[in-house]
């Protein structure tokens, strides 16, 4: 199960940062471009407080981008990209 969540999340910022490079990515979302590149390769499970981070600068509930981390299918870009 935490290795479908960790998957999840990682397709999640994939879909999120698109073609945007993890140094503006990181800026957005006020989690260090390191931290993203490795949760995002799965290198690291993100913690909570990451979650919590990404979901609110993204504009998301938190219960959303956990919902959608652990989903099988791929995840949309749903969220407000005006930040």
């Amino acid at each position: 199960m935490e290795q479908d969540l960790d998957r999840g999340l990682a397709d999640f910022l994939k879909a999120q940062r698109g073609e945007t490079s993890f140094y503006e990515f990181a800026r957005r979302t006020g989690v260090a471009r390191s931290v993203l590149q490795r949760i995002e390769y799965r290198q690291q499970g993100a913690t909570l407080k990451h979650v919590a981070q990404i979901a609110h600068r993204l504009n998301y509930p938190v219960e959303v981008v956990l919902a959608l981390s652990s989903a099988k299918s791929t995840t949309p870009n749903c969220g407000d990209q005006s930040s």
